[in-house]
């Protein structure tokens, strides 16, 4: 069984899953995984008492008296309030597995095959600006690290402002 986790930090986290199989590109409490949060949003109280902030899922899943099992190293022990917290925790990692050497899977949400497409993207992001003030949709994209030629071409995009031949007809170029 795969389980099916978002990941966030980027424009196109939105609008992609990760599957994690071998944990190894995946951060444990930074990436989001459950219902588009990170387990450092829903646990936040967990995540400043772990030691282990930066630890991939591959690196969380560990051998232990004969069973595999999540290994959280903790700073302290919890307070009793705080276990309550680690319970819960663990009751929402208990069924989520990794599958050793099976590599994670990207799987674009927004097509029917999970991979991406041009067309795709297109109508996402068409409907989302649409829906958007442009210039929230505008600082959106400024925040993003990704190649200024690809946020060029987003704003030109979101513009209507590309050379397609509707464009090019209504500006009677062709």
């Amino acid at each position: 069984m795969v389980h099916c986790w978002e990941s966030g930090g980027e424009i196109f986290s939105i609008m992609r899953e990760v599957c994690i199989r071998d944990g190894v590109k995946t951060r444990f409490w930074l990436d989001k995984c459950l219902d588009g949060q990170s387990l450092a949003i829903m646990f936040r109280r967990l995540f400043l008492l772990a030691d282990q902030k930066e630890a991939l899922v591959k690196d969380m899943w560990r051998h232990r008296q004969n069973s595999w099992g999540w290994d959280i190293i903790w700073r302290r022990n919890g307070f009793v309030w705080e276990q309550e917290l680690i319970q819960q925790l663990y009751l929402v990692l208990e069924n989520r597995y990794i599958q050793l050497s099976v590599p994670d899977l990207r799987v674009w949400k927004y097509s029917d095959t999970g991979t991406y497409t041009t067309k795709s993207a297109y109508s996402l992001l068409s409907l989302e600006a649409n829906v958007q003030e442009p210039k929230e949709t505008f600082l959106q994209l400024s925040r993003v690290r990704i190649p200024s030629k690809a946020s060029y071409l987003i704003w030109k995009l979101l513009r209507n402002r590309l050379a397609t031949k509707d464009n090019l007809r209504r500006r009677n170029v062709i």
